[in-house]
């Protein structure tokens, strides 16, 4: 269990590119965000979503389907120049399996919570087991 993501419909979970793209080869020669010439993406076959988990690990509760396409924005850029690639945007779409019994999230144009799975510290190397929720208005 690696990322987390927000199920938009019932058959339609939004993450983050970063999470699914398994290799970019080169993009231009400068700095800052180029278009890649090639994006590997994990196959779809190798990926999970669990619906509804607040839990990592064995003890995960929530509804486990699998992937059957992985959709990445078309005009994607990655900064090849960062310690680490940075994706521009960064989002990718996943298309399950099959439709799960979760309710989607509602779209509200007032205040935005999501969660994460993140070490709390600096000086903490491992995310927490729980899931933390973050809430800006």
């Amino acid at each position: 269990q690696f990322c987390g993501g927000s199920l938009i419909s019932p058959d339609t979970v939004l993450t983050a590119a970063h999470c699914v793209v398994w290799d970019v080869s080169g993009g231009g020669g400068g700095p800052g965000p180029q278009p890649p010439r090639r994006i590997f993406t994990v196959p779809p076959r190798y990926v999970d979503v669990i619906v509804g988990a607040d839990t990592l690990g064995a003890a995960a509760n929530g509804e486990r389907v699998g992937v059957r396409r992985i959709r990445l924005d078309p005009d994607l850029r990655v900064d090849f120049w960062t310690s680490f690639n940075t994706f521009q945007p960064d989002l990718a779409v996943l298309q399950l399996d099959e439709p799960v019994s979760a309710p989607p999230v509602a779209p509200s144009k007032l205040w935005l919570r999501t969660s994460i799975w993140a070490a709390i510290r600096a000086s903490e190397t491992t995310p927490t087991d729980s899931l933390l929720w973050i809430t800006w208005t």
